[in-house]
């Protein structure tokens, strides 16, 4: 699209002003998907490493979602002070659209940093889930805190449109 000016203002304006040091909570799911994938996109269309060294700074904050009492990741996380958190209205389960697809980042995060710490927990999440038995090859909505799925009677919910 030839907007080299207008990117190059957007890098510097990363490069100089863009700090996740913050005390703020976030979306581990949103923020993966959006502000580490779009660093990362970055440094694969350009190969600028500046998005490296900013994606692994929030790649390290945002891997204090996985807790040493979970190794399922909560699904918020503050920047600041790693305090993470499922929402109120989970019971406290994970949601496992969310804890499930974290992968794409943080595998190709580990890949370019050349750090296997980014890969290693949200592997973990998908060994879990293979280890599970799924009644009709289904998985739930939620997930608990160990990594057990949370059944539900699919056919009971979901009969009234079957």
């Amino acid at each position: 699209m030839d907007l080299k000016d207008e990117f190059k203002k957007a890098r510097d304006w990363i490069a100089e002003h863009l700090f996740f040091d913050k005390v703020s909570g976030v979306s581990t799911f949103e923020t993966t998907i959006r502000s580490l994938g779009g660093l990362l996109a970055c440094h694969g269309l350009t190969g600028d490493f500046m998005f490296i060294e900013k994606a692994k700074d929030l790649g390290t904050r945002l891997l204090r979602a996985f807790t040493n009492d979970s190794p399922i990741p909560k699904a918020s996380v503050n920047l600041q002070t790693g305090e993470s958190k499922h929402p109120g209205w989970t019971g406290g389960k994970a949601i496992l659209a969310e804890a499930g697809t974290l992968q794409m980042e943080f595998l190709y995060l580990a890949r370019v940093a050349k750090d296997p710490e980014f890969a290693r927990q949200v592997a973990n999440v998908i060994d879990i889930l293979d280890e599970q038995s799924k009644p009709d090859n289904l998985y739930p909505i939620y997930i608990e805190n160990d990594g057990r799925l949370v059944m539900c009677d699919h056919r009971r919910s979901w009969g009234q449109f079957l």
